[in-house]
Parts: structure tokens; C-alpha cells; sequence
């Protein structure tokens, strides 16, 4: 039972990992990271006209349908935990900061992945790192700064610095840019700052390509490179959808693990109960043949043979969903929105022993029911 509860616990929650919207388009995106020299770029000023020209450089690459840049992280891959304080409260107050996720998208970057800006507007593509930063947070974040009141235009300070003043000047729709299999914080959100404006050394690189394309749509992007910064390198190419299917594969492996052995469990289950009861009914051949010669009907006989290996299949349930709801919990980890106590997978477990003992159980009864009476008790 607790390698069944174990297998149907994985498997439903691999179901909900892969249901769950991203919100984002995954599709058709190549991904690849390049690192900034920092001793080369040491301003932010130099940081951002460096990405503004890099933007420029690959955004007509042959093969790709549309470009954009993301600075410090990248959709799939979580963000960096930043503080945001609103502007109304003291910024070096630790209690009226909220920790949220960090993404650095240039201007347009965020339609270019699907991301619906649901009020406000994008960034502004003249924005400076000088000028106040502009910030599009998503309406968790927005809720839990403002409550009850609409964040656009509302000013805020970054890191509980009041030397860092941040306007808000867009909302977007819920994305879940540490993946599917995060397990999301209320009190947390996701804000967006323009590559632009408050650039970092690690910046990735989103094209949308052609089917096929990815190659040549590479190699296009190394030579631009190349030709901005030769001393560059651009590494951890990977498609977008390749990307987000590594983190399925520590539930999908151990459902597999699981599974084959609640097979093998299950097998061993209807093994045992037809050996037992196959063993109890050729001890009790005589108590059969005198039942028979008595008047007893054959159904009564298969009924009571059933009954006695559904009373064992009751116990065995009972004792072995029991220590299941015990030990699953230590999966919680493991889990993506399911209850390690999920009363479908405990009541389904339930069933299918039951129904796998029953099955195994009807053999020996059907064979006590075809007792032949003289002979049995000429047997004996």
C-alpha cells in the first residue's frame, strides 16, 4: 500500500507540474547567456549602452522572428531577491520592505515573451540608469504593496536605500518565472526593471526562431558578439521548452521508481493472498465435502471463501494505509501542489488492492466450490 500511495502521490503531481500555465510563451525560444567584463564595462552607463547595442546587433538575425534581452536572470530560471519599500514608508525600515523576484527585460522584451501587460506601460527605451527606475510588478506584488489601491505611478525604494527611488509604471498578469515546480509565496511577487536602466554582468539572450533554425540563428549571434567584444563567450545554449523539462524530471524519475515497485508490490499482494487461501482451502477440503453433502450451495461456499480473504484484504488495507499516511508526508518535498494525504490517491490505492486481493481471492474459492463431496471425504 505504500508504494501504490507513494507511485499514485508522484504521478498526480506530475500531472499538476505539467498542467500548471507559466504564463509566458515557451515556444520556439532559443536561450543562451553571455557574462559582461565588469573590468571593461565598470559603469552602469557603460553596462547599458553595451546592452542597448547588443539588443541592436542580434535583433535582425536571419532565422529568429523576434530578439530581447534579459539582464540577471531569466524566464524558467527564478530571479534575484531584491527589497521594495513603498515610497510612503521609511525605506530603512526592515518591516516595511517585501522581498520579491528581480527580472531585467529590455524594452519590449516582456510582450516578446507573452507576458500580458494588463495596465500601465512598458519601459521607455531612453531611460537612463541615472533617472529614477522604472519598475512593472505583477499584481501579486502590486497587492501586497498597495493594498486596495492602484500601484501605477506610486513611487518606492530599492533595497531600503532612499537614494534609490523607483516608479511603478506598469502592472502585468501572474507569471511563474521560477518554474512550474515552485511552490509559489504569498507574501512574495515578481518586479520587472528595464535592462536599461539597472544592467548586470549576466545577461541572457531570448530569440524566437524558425523550426530548424537554432544553428544558424547561433551562429549569427556569436559573430555579433564577437564584433561588440571579442573577449565575450556565450554558453548555456538551450531552447526554452528543453530548459523548463529538466525540472520534470526528478518527479518523472521517481514515479518510475515507484512504480515498478508498486508493480512487483502488487504482484507479490495477489501472489500472497492466493497462496494463503489456495493453503487454507486444501486444509479444509473435509469441512467443504460435509458442507456440500449437508445442502450447502456453491455460491454460499465461493461467498464465504470470499469473505474470508476480503476480511484479510480489509486488515492489510488498513494497516498499510496507515503507516502510508504516516511516511508520505517525508515526500513533501517532491510534491507540486498535492496533499501528501490526498484522499483520491489513498481511496484509489484502496480499490485497486482490494480489487487485485478479490481477484486472486476468486480462484480458490471458485476451486472450494467444485469440492466433489464422496470425494472428499473418501479423502479422509
Amino acid at each position: 500500500a505504500l508504494l501504490l500511495v507513494g507511485t499514485g502521490l508522484t504521478a498526480k503531481s506530475l500531472t499538476e507540474l505539467m498542467s500548471r500555465p507559466l504564463g509566458f510563451d515557451t515556444g520556439s525560444l532559443l536561450t543562451m547567456t553571455l557574462e559582461l567584463d565588469r573590468s571593461r564595462l565598470p559603469t552602469p552607463e557603460m553596462r547599458a549602452d553595451f546592452t542597448r547595442r547588443l539588443a541592436g546587433a542580434i535583433e535582425h538575425a536571419s532565422g529568429s522572428r523576434a530578439t530581447t534581452l534579459w539582464v540577471g536572470s531569466m524566464l524558467g530560471r527564478g530571479g534575484w531577491a531584491v527589497n521594495l519599500t513603498p515610497g510612503n514608508l521609511d525605506p530603512r525600515d526592515p518591516k516595511s520592505a517585501k522581498t520579491f523576484q528581480r527580472l531585467g527585460p529590455i524594452p519590449g522584451g516582456l510582450e516578446m515573451a507573452g507576458i500580458r501587460l494588463m495596465r500601465g506601460r512598458d519601459f521607455s527605451p531612453t531611460a537612463t540608469p541615472a533617472q529614477p527606475a522604472e519598475v512593472i510588478i505583477d499584481e501579486k506584488l502590486g497587492r501586497n504593496l498597495w493594498p486596495g489601491e492602484d500601484p501605477i505611478g506610486k513611487t518606492a525604494f530599492i533595497n531600503m536605500n532612499p537614494a534609490r527611488p523607483a516608479v511603478i509604471v506598469g502592472i502585468v498578469a501572474p507569471v511563474r518565472n521560477r518554474g512550474r515546480a515552485h511552490q509559489e509565496d504569498s507574501e512574495s511577487g515578481d518586479a520587472y526593471f528595464s535592462a536599461f536602466q539597472q544592467p548586470m554582468d549576466q545577461v541572457n539572450l531570448l530569440l524566437r526562431i524558425d523550426r530548424g533554425a537554432d544553428s544558424a540563428v547561433l551562429a549569427q549571434v556569436r559573430s555579433q558578439v564577437t564584433r561588440l567584444d571579442p573577449t565575450l563567450a556565450i554558453y548555456d545554449v538551450k531552447m526554452m521548452p528543453a530548459r523548463l523539462a529538466d525540472e520534470e524530471r526528478t518527479p518523472k524519475f521517481t514515479a518510475m521508481i515507484l512504480g515498478v515497485y508498486a508493480t512487483i508490490s502488487l504482484i507479490l499482494t495477489v501472489v500472497g493472498v492466493y497462496g494463503v487461501l489456495a493453503f487454507s482451502i486444501a486444509q479444509r477440503t473435509r469441512e467443504f465435502g460435509i458442507r456440500f453433502a449437508l445442502g450447502a450451495q456453491r455460491a454460499q461456499v465461493v461467498g464465504m471463501v470470499l469473505g474470508q480473504g476480503a476480511a484479510w484484504i480489509f486488515c492489510g488495507l488498513l494497516a498499510g494505509l496507515g503507516v502510508a499516511a504516516a511516511i508520505t508526508p517525508l515526500l513533501g518535498d517532491l510534491l507540486v501542489g498535492v496533499s501528501a494525504r490526498d484522499p483520491e490517491v489513498l481511496g484509489g490505492t484502496a480499490a485497486v488492492i482490494a480489487l487485485a486481493g478479490l481477484c486472486a481471492a476468486f480462484v480458490p474459492a471458485w476451486r472450494a466450490a467444485r469440492v466433489d463431496p464422496l470425494t472428499a471425504l473418501r479423502a479422509e
